[in-house]
């Protein structure tokens, strides 16, 4: 994203949906993309600011949706760079 708007934000809380049917893997895939993405995205942004160490370990929520069944998943990024996609619950 490149507008003025967007380019200074994070999402809150990322959300994959799959109709019913859908493979559930790919939607966890795609959360984990879209959730490490996320996670740069924040260290870039705590970057611009003063407290840079607030986002060790930071738990960043995401929802995978297949059907008419919710998903919560929880990801962080560990201090080799590696992201970690845990769930569901």
């Amino acid at each position: 994203m490149s507008d003025t708007y967007t380019r200074g934000m994070l999402f809150p809380c990322p959300l994959e949906v799959k109709r019913q049917g859908g493979d559930y893997n790919e939607a966890v895939c795609q959360l984990g993309v879209w959730s490490a993405a996320a996670l740069e995205k924040l260290k870039i942004l705590a970057s611009m600011g003063r407290d840079k160490e607030m986002l060790k370990g930071f738990p960043y929520p995401g929802w995978t949706v297949v059907g008419y069944k919710w998903q919560l998943h929880i990801s962080w990024k560990e201090d080799s760079g590696k992201v970690v996609l845990f769930g569901p619950y």
